[in-house]
């Protein structure tokens, strides 16, 4: 009887373990997927960044040849005046 009752009681308890793993290894693997899109959202991030990095130096830069063009001209027009 004793005997039963013992290995009843691993039974059981082993049931709830693995209850618990499988439980346990659901959550981890959609920590791992969330995880990875994240991952991929945080590349599609950084790639954005780049393009608008680089656009914005590329409007800086053409801001900076108007600036420059603009007080060539005014130069120029200051030098036929005086």
């Amino acid at each position: 009887h004793s005997q039963q009752d013992y290995e009843l009681v691993l039974f059981t308890i082993r049931e709830k373990y693995e209850q618990e793993i499988i439980s346990l290894n659901k959550k981890l693997q959609n920590i791992q997927q969330n995880l990875q899109e994240k991952n991929v959202e945080i590349n599609e991030l950084r790639i954005q960044l780049k393009v608008i990095y680089k656009n914005n130096e590329k409007a800086l830069s053409e801001r900076i040849e108007t600036i420059n063009h603009l007080n060539e001209q005014l130069h120029d027009c200051q030098q036929k005046i005086f």
